[in-house]
């Protein structure tokens, strides 16, 4: 999601009645990407393979367990909480709250960034 979309959706927000003390996310459906469709999405534009290493989710969760155990950790194991959650889980985008309202369906005369149209202000020259 680029800011200056973002920035847009929330000024609307702001001054509609319906979105009053409700949980609200943009989630524009073309930009609903995958981590695989996205590094897809960056090989392709970048021209370049990228090195890729799965992690299983139970690594993952033995990761967290063990990071648990020590206070010292915790920026790690937030991070690989939000890994969880967001990767595998699919809790990233608030979708699963019950009062939320997805701006891009309120709203469907803005016109948003697609995913591929943003990387392509990154593509290496």
């Amino acid at each position: 999601m680029a800011s200056e979309d973002a920035a847009r959706y929330a000024v609307c927000a702001l001054a509609d009645d319906r979105t009053l003390n409700r949980h609200v996310t943009i989630v524009p459906p073309d930009n609903l990407l995958t981590q695989r469709d996205l590094i897809d999405l960056w090989e392709v534009k970048s021209g370049v393979r990228l090195r890729r290493r799965a992690v299983p989710s139970q690594t993952l969760d033995a990761r967290i367990q063990s990071l648990a155990q020590d206070p010292s950790k915790r920026p790690q194991l937030a991070m690989a909480q939000l890994v969880r959650a967001a990767w595998i889980d699919g809790l990233g985008d608030g979708r699963r709250m019950s009062d939320t309202i997805e701006l891009t369906q309120l709203y469907p005369n803005i016109r948003y960034t697609r995913a591929a149209e943003y990387l392509g202000r990154y593509v290496p020259v």
